[in-house]
């Protein structure tokens, strides 16, 4: 296959994926780039249903869609939307929320909080090595105000979330030759408590042996 040449602009992407027979194109092609292999006998010989863009397995008779088994399988959001979110995830610096993609797409809440949820969950890399080197860890409470809670005991409002989290500390020198330190991967999961089971099983999952931690020196 010639090598891929992606958008650079909106208007690029907006002419590459201009419907969701194209979406479907692209998306087979970099599953299959040497032609469609039947996830069931592993047979290469198949239909394409190219109103549909189900490929059917002449062998055991399996029909197949180039969406089946991502993150995209067995959704009723158009596969145009998922490459158009995916963009928008992919180029919004720092980052994107379900609220702004909800206006960028003019979609529901609800269906953007779940498509950017499998986008998140996908972009994991399940093989990824854990953090190493200096790394610093933490644990706060994400969410609005908690009425009439102080403390931990914030934990107890439904709108509390508390979350653990251990990042890379990378150091570098600066133009004026200055050393100065930088952050490098991360780690982050949300825990019902923050006691030393918990935080001991975060980081003995997270980070590599023999690492430094720096800590705000809390007992736990």
């Amino acid at each position: 296959m010639p090598k891929t040449t992606y958008p650079q602009t909106i208007r690029e992407f907006r002419e590459k994926f201009s419907n969701d027979i194209l979406c479907l194109k692209y998306l087979a092609e970099k599953r299959w780039p040497d032609g469609f292999i039947c996830p069931q006998c592993l047979s290469k010989s198949a239909w394409l249903n190219r109103k549909r863009y189900l490929y059917e397995c002449k062998n055991c008779h399996k029909q197949t869609s180039p969406t089946a088994g991502t993150i995209m399988h067995r959704s009723h959001i158009p596969i145009q939307e998922w490459f158009w979110a995916t963009y928008l995830v992919a180029t919004h610096t720092p980052g994107i929320s379900a609220r702004q993609l909800q206006r960028q797409l003019g979609i529901k809440y609800d269906t953007a909080w779940y498509m950017l949820h499998r986008l998140r969950k996908g972009m994991v890399d399940d093989y990824r090595l854990k953090l190493s080197g200096l790394v610093e860890a933490d644990e706060t409470f994400v969410g609005g105000p908690a009425k009439g809670k102080t403390g931990r005991g914030v934990i107890a409002a439904p709108n509390k979330s508390l979350v653990i989290g251990a990042v890379e500390v990378r150091s570098y020198i600066d133009k004026h030759s200055e050393m100065q330190e930088q952050a490098g991967r991360v780690r982050l999961k949300v825990i019902p408590h923050a006691n030393e089971s918990l935080i001991e099983n975060f980081m003995l999952q997270n980070v590599e042996k023999d690492s430094s931690i720096r800590t705000d020196g809390w007992r736990v």
